[in-house]
């Protein structure tokens, strides 16, 4: 894993989480759809850097992941 800053959002869906890493410029270092599990969120949002901010949709059930990352 990188050392530098990255900005993570997050878009929530029921089985699953579409991730957008973008770096410091605003560059798409990765774009994807993954299982609904903050395990695998952690991963992917680590592979590029150190995330500085993370926003994640509000809505039904985002909550619940949003305390899986938290306490991670």
């Amino acid at each position: 894993m990188s050392s530098l800053p990255v900005f993570v959002g997050l878009d929530y869906h029921q089985d699953s989480i579409q991730v957008c890493v973008v770096n410091g410029e605003g560059k798409v270092l990765e774009n994807r759809s993954i299982e609904n599990e903050s395990i695998l969120v952690e991963r992917l949002s680590t592979r590029h850097g150190v995330p500085q901010r993370i926003a994640l949709e509000a809505s039904c059930g985002s909550a619940e992941l949003a305390e899986g990352l938290a306490t991670r």
